[in-house]
């Protein structure tokens, strides 16, 4: 990671953009690499859009590789201890499967850029901690 930048946990609806993601690309038989390629454009462009600054380390692709990796296990149903999931992905997977009207929702909402405001998305986010801030730093395209 670049000078100043701080790692942030997922939020449930960059969780819904990744799993989606993986998904797709998966089902087009992309590598692991270029999914995480897409997924970071797209990470990028919504926190862009909701105001936030990005340094190039910021949702890289090298480094939603080990997180698509836990997505995979995830979704798949098989562990990894080498990618170990976390709540918010485990969310994301569970609401694909049995909310998948709630999951297109939050994934039409990340597409437009905008997280919804009301969304219970935003209310796991606030009950469970998983954000913070990112520092504000320059944009710099990778």
């Amino acid at each position: 990671m670049g000078e100043g930048t701080i790692r942030r946990s997922f939020s449930l609806q960059e969780a819904v953009i990744l799993l989606n993601e993986y998904i797709d690309g998966t089902q087009k038989g992309l590598p692991l690499t270029r999914i995480a390629e897409k997924a970071s454009i797209r990470l990028r462009s919504f926190a862009i859009a909701n105001g936030e600054e990005v340094d190039a380390g910021f949702r890289s692709p090298a480094g939603l590789n080990n997180r698509l990796h836990s997505v995979a296990a995830l979704y798949t149903g098989k562990e990894s201890k080498s990618a170990p999931s976390t709540k918010v992905f485990a969310e994301a997977v569970t609401m694909y499967r049995k909310q998948r009207e709630q999951f297109n929702e939050l994934l039409k909402a990340s597409s437009s850029g905008k997280a919804p405001a009301a969304d219970k998305a935003a209310e796991i986010d606030k009950k469970q901690d998983h954000t913070v801030r990112i520092k504000k730093t320059k944009f710099v395209r990778s």
